[in-house]
Parts: C-alpha cells; sequence; structure tokens
C-alpha cells in the first residue's frame, strides 16, 4: 500500500464573501509526497491553485508560506486542481499528514465534492494524534508542526519531507 503524505496551504477569504459562512479559508497550494511501504519516497506532487474567494494573497500568508500573488495568478482553479490530485492519490493510500483528520481531509473532500473529483479516502494517519499518544507532554509544548519537528531533532526548513521524517520517527 502506497502512502501519500499531504500538505495543504490556504489563504484567507474576502470578509465580505458569501463563502465564509461555510469556511475562513481557500486551498492556494496543494503539496504530496508518495512513499512506498518501506516510506522511500516514489513520487512528489506539487501545484499552486488560483484563490476564488479573494483576489490577492493575504500579506500574513504570504510571509507564512512564501507565496505570492504571481505565483498563484496564473494557476488552474480548484475543479481542474482536484482532478490533478485525484489522479496522483489513486485509490489504495494511506493519507498522511498533521490535522488530517479534522482538518485536511475535510477540505480535500469537500474541495473533490465541489468539483465533482473522484476522491476516495479510506484511511487517513493523522501525525497529531500519533505525536499527542507518543511523545511526554513537556510544559510549555504546543503539538504544532514546528514544534514537533524541532523535539524530534528534525531539520524544520525541509518542507513535507519534514512530515515524511516525522512519520518515520513517530
Amino acid at each position: 500500500m502506497k502512502h501519500i503524505v499531504v500538505d495543504l496551504e490556504m489563504n484567507n477569504i474576502r470578509r465580505r464573501s458569501e463563502a465564509r459562512k461555510i469556511c475562513t479559508n481557500e486551498i492556494i497550494e496543494i503539496g504530496a509526497s508518495m512513499l512506498d511501504e518501506n516510506l522511500w519516497e516514489i513520487g512528489k506532487f506539487q501545484i499552486y491553485v488560483k484563490p476564488e474567494y479573494n483576489d490577492v494573497i493575504v500579506p500574513k500568508i504570504s510571509k507564512l508560506t512564501g507565496i505570492t500573488n504571481e505565483m498563484v495568478a496564473n494557476a488552474p482553479d480548484l475543479s481542474t486542481v482536484m482532478m490533478h490530485v485525484c489522479e496522483f492519490l489513486g485509490t489504495e493510500a494511506t493519507i498522511v499528514g498533521l490535522q488530517v483528520q479534522e482538518f485536511l481531509a475535510g477540505f480535500l473532500c469537500t474541495a473533490a465534492q465541489k468539483t465533482g473529483a473522484p476522491l476516495n479516502v479510506a484511511i487517513v494517519l493523522d501525525l497529531l494524534h500519533m505525536a499527542q499518544a507518543l511523545m511526554e507532554p513537556k510544559k510549555g509544548f504546543r503539538y504544532r508542526y514546528i514544534d514537533i519537528l524541532t523535539r524530534l531533532d528534525i531539520a524544520t526548513d525541509t518542507g513535507i519531507m519534514g512530515y515524511v521524517d516525522m512519520f518515520n520517527k513517530l
């Protein structure tokens, strides 16, 4: 079975948008690494998504993610992107990520449903839940991505491969 490590980058939805009644963020980038049963990377996927509900990338989001307005200006829309994502994920993969159950899988499934993309997620492994179950709590420690990487002595500038290293160490 393949494992897919997924990371989403999000942008705020305009305050006056009707869409904000449902959600406050929209996907602006999807990154994924495909791992074999030995957790070796066998494929990579990265694509920007043109924002639908905000004309610009919010400055704090741009600073946090490094994604600029220019990078998404000519990007495909979400429905086109979701077709590519579904093609990459396939039908027999375990989705791995941080906050996968509550956040990431929900966003992907909602986006797939909205766009008609054939996404079928059967199994998810949530690294946040794994970290909370396996790591001894320490005073002042929060279970944020950067904190978990630091505590596991994983470089914090490795992008999506940080998830792979986290998965291996947990």
